[in-house]
């Protein structure tokens, strides 16, 4: 029997099993597209994650009531947690002293930023935060100057504004030293950040930074938990650090030995493992779903 005769019997056996062999090549494309499909998937996520994980600096942790990727627990677990409010932060803050840099750090979006007659899309990011937050957050100072401990100190209202917002409100302009209202406040614009672009399809630069002290003035303390970043001196020192970090953390909140944490700790390189760990699971469920299907198309 030759090729041709071969290929010939096949034809007419298709012909004359219609249904079945429609559902059989069905069960393979099923299987084989799944793989490919959710493999693609992965890899696309696994590159955007780790070249997005630009949002703390170098050998930076932080700290925070909520965890930074959670696919399981129900919110509402930690939602019952206690705040990290501004006297736990300022505690921690003075605890670990000069063996480590610390940024507080709150955050409203939605926000619309006015200068004159310009106003921008509701969609401004807010933050509170500190004199440590630009090298804490891998931002750096274009023009003018960085939140000053004073600042903090005496909750004054000034600002320091993102890339976006100074093209958004400024043409040809300077805008040191001009007056941008946000949600009726009136700040001092003394500083400009350097672009920083986006993680995770979010733009880092539609940004305006104020003391979290007068942040806090502004919007109130109730209801609102501080988020605290750690940058360790070195690479070298990055464990050890944690491991202070989180005994003075475990004190500040009045924790027993015996008592779980209430707070969540992470780094970039944790949040990858995070993600590596859902990745593995989904490919195997993947790979599960294809070998069925294609078990079933091979059965028919």
């Amino acid at each position: 029997m030759n090729l041709s005769e071969i290929l010939r019997l096949a034809l007419d056996s298709l012909k004359a099993n219609k249904l079945r062999s429609s559902l059989t090549m069905l069960g393979i494309a099923v299987g084989v597209f799944s793989v490919i499909g959710v493999m693609t998937v992965i890899s696309g996520l696994r590159s955007q994650i780790e070249s997005g994980l630009n949002v703390l600096g170098a050998n930076s942790f932080q700290f925070s009531k909520y965890p930074a990727i959670n696919f399981s627990d129900p919110r509402q677990r930690f939602a019952n947690r206690r705040d990290i409010n501004y006297a736990m932060a300022a505690r921690f803050k003075e605890h670990i002293g000069e063996s480590a840099q610390v940024s507080l750090m709150l955050r409203r979006g939605g926000r619309v930023a006015i200068y004159l007659d310009r106003r921008t899309n509701p969609n401004v990011i807010l933050g509170g935060g500190d004199e440590n937050f630009i090298a804490a957050r891998n931002y750096e100072i274009a023009a003018g100057r960085n939140l000053g401990p004073d600042d903090v100190e005496f909750g004054r209202a000034v600002v320091v504004l993102g890339d976006e917002l100074v093209k958004k409100l400024f043409i040809n302009e300077n805008p040191l030293g001009r007056i941008v209202r946000i949600d009726g406040q009136a700040y001092t614009v003394v500083g400009l950040m350097a672009p920083k672009g986006s993680s995770f399809g979010q733009s880092q630069d539609n940004f305006a930074l104020t003391p979290i002290t007068q942040f806090l003035e502004a919007y109130g303390r109730s209801g609102r938990s501080i988020s605290l970043t750690v940058q360790s001196p070195n690479q070298a020192e990055l464990a050890a650090t944690m491991e202070t970090a989180l005994g003075t953390m475990r004190l500040v909140r009045g924790l027993d030995p015996e008592d779980p944490n209430d707070f969540e700790i992470f780094s970039n390189d944790t949040l990858i493992e995070s993600f590596n760990k859902v990745a593995e699971v989904v490919a195997v469920g993947a790979f599960v779903i294809s070998a069925i299907a294609l078990l079933a198309s091979g059965v028919g």
